[in-house]
């Protein structure tokens, strides 16, 4: 089963929960891709978020601007 994001209040400890995604992620990934170990899967993810966080803020300014005129895509 997938699993939430949200390790707060549950019986799993944080090398639990990232060897339960580790899991899941070598058993359905592309033959192509590389498998991961629990503190690769962690360190990938956390890169992940943290580029997605910037992007989204980025954009949440441009959008801010209200620039009338243009499209979404234009301001992307």
């Amino acid at each position: 089963a997938n699993t939430s994001l949200d390790i707060v209040g549950t019986d799993q400890n944080r090398d639990a929960y990232w060897a339960r995604i580790s899991e899941y992620y070598n058993t359905h990934k592309e033959s192509s891709w590389p498998e991961r170990n629990p503190n690769a899967i962690n360190c990938r993810y956390t890169l992940i978020n943290r580029e997605t966080s910037k992007f989204c803020g980025c954009l949440q300014q441009i959008l801010n601007k209200e620039e009338s005129g243009r499209t979404i895509a234009e301001k992307l």
